[in-house]
């Protein structure tokens, strides 16, 4: 009993693990104090062809880097422990390919693929290579993700199926017009082209409309900022006013700071990328096909890091909160949301979910769908209540009425455990 209960904590303590080929075997890493929401064990297989192994050890060299970089307190061990019987756990299965070895069908991959809402599958291809010709029947249905240059441009699709990272990515640039509006448009193109949403104020905002309104408004649905540090960034009042919003609301920042450029305050030199001279074109306004690639890519780990970063400290502060009141039976589901009885009166459960932006559409829809059927458990949204149009605030409303889930701003987190612990009819 004694040594499933340390399996138990030992699982609890590394949730996320990574299995990879190596040699004839496979081997396993372990990670500790990551933002997940439920234990993960993501499986990365590769075609029959040295070009397929070597690739997949690349890949899951990339997600080992990527792990760590989320947090400087991530621990890595090694070696896989077994799972306490009913503990929810997330497999996710990564097929590397090498573009020209087909991969055959097998008991594995129809299993897994057989395996329901808990096993998901993400076959890899370079560019250029065509699905049908190269997966197994079983993986046919299953969209392929691909990379141009190295498989490394994919780590982010892993972490975003592992619920690692945001499955929608969003990002503000925040620029002044007539320093950087060439930087910006291919900023723009880039990052679109990577599936980013990417708010560009010259493009995204629709005439007649109310200007910093919107601008607040389309800060409160991003994860994360980024601004080009040119000389006169500072002259422009709207860029003043977008970085005070990005602080006060704990949006992460990265800088883009070229030569000659002012550094904008309150902001450490480790989320500032420079950009040089040598970067740019002959006409110096935009960026050269391998400094965009590199730029890109730390606008990519740094957005993973950023909503990974907040989204555990919600959820780390709501499990403190409650444990301070007596809450202690707490578990956390494949969704994320994480379930709780009221110390006082044990049959009141809730079920809690917490999101670094915006209360939205799915957010309530998933919510909804763990509590059917209503009144118990009561379900509840922790997220930023930030400046928004009107509009969108009665939209909110509006869907909180509807589905019966109700929100609740993120700094009331010690108030609603206080609730939750007294068993208290939320509203």
């Amino acid at each position: 009993m004694a040594e499933a209960t340390e399996e138990a904590r030992e699982r609890a303590d590394f949730p996320v693990e990574v299995e990879l080929p190596e040699g004839s075997g496979t081997r396993v890493w372990r990670y500790g104090k990551l933002p997940a929401t439920t234990a993960v064990r993501v499986r990365i297989v590769a075609a029959d062809s040295d070009e397929a192994r070597r690739l997949a050890a690349e890949l899951g060299d990339g997600l080992d880097q990527a792990l760590k970089e989320t947090s400087p307190e991530v621990e890595r061990a090694d070696g896989a422990v077994a799972s306490p019987a009913g503990e929810t756990v997330l497999h996710v299965l990564v097929v590397v390919g090498d573009g020209v070895t087909p991969i055959p069908e097998s008991p594995f991959l129809t299993g897994w693929a057989a395996g329901g809402d808990d096993h998901l599958v993400l076959p890899l291809l370079p560019r250029d290579a065509v699905p049908p010709a190269l997966l197994p029947e079983s993986l046919s249905l299953f969209n392929a993700g691909f990379w141009t240059d190295r498989i490394g441009e994919q780590v982010d699709a892993v972490l975003a199926l592992a619920g690692l990272a945001p499955e929608e990515r969003r990002i503000f640039v925040s620029y002044r017009q007539k320093e950087a509006r060439e930087l910006a448009d291919q900023l723009f193109e880039a990052l679109s082209w990577r599936h980013f949403d990417v708010f560009l104020d010259r493009v995204s905002i629709e005439p007649g409309v109310q200007f910093q309104r919107r601008l607040f408004d389309e800060l409160a649905e991003r994860a994360m900022v980024v601004i080009l540090e040119t000389k006169g960034i500072l002259d422009s009042r709207w860029v003043v006013d977008e970085l005070n919003f990005a602080k006060k609301y704990e949006l992460g920042r990265l800088a883009l700071h070229p030569d000659g450029g002012t550094m904008v305050p309150l902001l450490d030199d480790e989320f500032r990328e420079a950009v040089p001279e040598a970067d740019f074109d002959g006409e110096g306004k935009r960026l050269t096909a391998a400094a965009l690639k590199r730029v890109v890519r730390r606008i990519v780990r740094e957005h993973t890091r950023a909503h990974a970063r907040r989204t555990y400290a919600l959820r780390a502060d709501l499990r403190e909160a409650l444990a301070r009141f007596g809450v202690a039976d707490v578990r956390v589901d494949a969704n994320g949301h994480l379930h709780a009885r009221s110390a006082a009166s044990p049959e009141q459960r809730y079920v809690v979910a917490v999101t670094p932006r915006l209360a939205e559409l799915d957010d309530f829809r998933r919510a909804h769908g763990t509590c059917e059927p209503e009144p118990c458990p009561t379900g509840v949204i922790v997220a930023p209540t930030l400046p928004g149009e009107p509009a969108r605030l009665q939209r909110t409303e509006w869907l909180a009425k509807r589905s019966g889930i109700k929100v609740r701003d993120a700094g009331q987190i010690v108030a609603l455990a206080e609730e939750i612990a007294r068993g208290a009819a939320l509203t």
